[in-house]
Parts: C-alpha cells; structure tokens; sequence
C-alpha cells in the first residue's frame, strides 16, 4: 500500500511539472506586444506590434503600455493628419469603432482602445491590433509593460483577467551591457478597469494555479 501511494504521488508530481512547462513555454490565449526586430543599433528602425493571440472575437478592449526611458527611442507617428502620435490600427476593428490611439513618448506610455456593438474580426489565432515604427536613440534596453487589460468578448461580456495572459516586449538599442530579456506570456491579476486611470495598476508573474492551468488547458 505504501509503494502504491508513492507511486501515485510521483505521478502526480510528474504530470504537473509537465502542465506547468507548458504553461510556461506560450500560455494562451494571451494579448501583448512584439518587436520586430529585438535588437537594433541608435537611427536603426523596428516594428512594434500589439497582438491578441488566440482570443474570441472581441467587441472591445483597452489597453495601456507603458515604456521605460521614453527618450531612448523615437515612436513615430502613423497619422500625421490626427493630432498628437498615433498608431496604425489594423482592420480587426472598423476604423470608426476606434476610441482611444495616443502615444505619449514624454510620459512612456501608449493607450489604445476600441468598442462596437458587432463581433470584431479577430481569427482567434495570432491578429494584429495596431503598429507603429520606433527609432533608436542612445544604447540602452527599453521594455514595454502592459500595465491596464479590458477585454469584451463577442458578446460584449467583460472577460475575467485569468481568461488570458499577457506578454511584454523588449528592444535592445546599440550596445546596453546588458542580455537582452525574453519576452514571456504571464498570469494577467490586473483587475479589469473600465476606462484608463492616470496611475495604471502594475501586474506580478504568479505560478500557475489548478484554476488558470484548467483554463488554459481547455482551449
């Protein structure tokens, strides 16, 4: 009896290591950010891209990024006609359902939101939401934190912040010193907020637990 329960308890043990390496390699469905590409020298251009991976097609969200030494790089404009620097939305949304495009490079950080009454055009797999072009300026690494996360689903219902993780990127400028992080999807604890605060509410990586795990898992 006492070699049977050992045995049960090293299964156990083992299936679980296995579903949290999992869940470590690409927990999903998650929303986030990538840079293409992650290292560039100073006048050196990349692509900054919003995503939302494996989600249903949403009725809205709203997002805030904030940005560490915002005079490190240049984010530039993609709609000079709009006031202030802007993104460049992608066709997910109608361009009309767009409420909120504003990148403030003093203050390091991005909002970006969107609502309508229909269903979003979102495939559930890897979709753009909006890009933009940043320009290096002085050697450094500069990382991009999703700081606020509101996510309705196709039927306009607010989705809970376990539902989804969220992944942040990076871009190395010339020579930092430093290794370059990788960018990882983390457990999403930020409390859902309706409309942007003008002190953001931070997020921690937590382990996995059974409930997120049985979330993840079931998609």
């Amino acid at each position: 009896m006492t070699r049977r329960i050992a045995v049960l308890i090293f299964t156990f043990a083992f299936a679980w290591s296995g579903l949290a390496a999992l869940y470590g390699q690409v927990p999903a469905p998650r929303i986030g950010c990538r840079i293409e590409q992650p290292k560039i020298t100073t006048g050196e251009q990349a692509t900054l891209t919003i995503f939302a991976d494996q989600l249903p097609p949403l009725t809205a969200y709203n997002l805030t990024i904030t940005f560490n030494d915002p005079f490190a790089l240049n984010i530039q404009d993609q709609d000079v006609e709009r006031e202030g620097t802007n993104l460049l939305p992608s066709q997910a949304f109608d361009a009309e359902s767009i409420t909120q495009n504003l990148v403030d490079q003093p203050g390091g950080k991005i909002q970006l939101a969107a609502s309508q009454t229909t269903a979003s055009s979102l495939s559930g797999h890897f979709d753009t939401l909006a890009t933009t072009t940043i320009a290096g300026v002085s050697d450094t690494i500069v990382a991009f934190h999703i700081t606020q996360a509101t996510l309705n689903d196709q039927n306009g219902a607010l989705m809970q912040p376990s539902a989804y993780a969220l992944q942040d990127c990076f871009v190395e400028i010339g020579d930092s010193g430093s290794p370059t992080p990788i960018p990882t999807a983390t457990v999403n604890t930020l409390s859902p907020l309706i409309s942007p605060t003008p002190t953001p509410v931070g997020h921690t990586s937590v382990p996995p637990t059974p409930e997120s795990l049985s979330t993840w898992l079931a998609v």
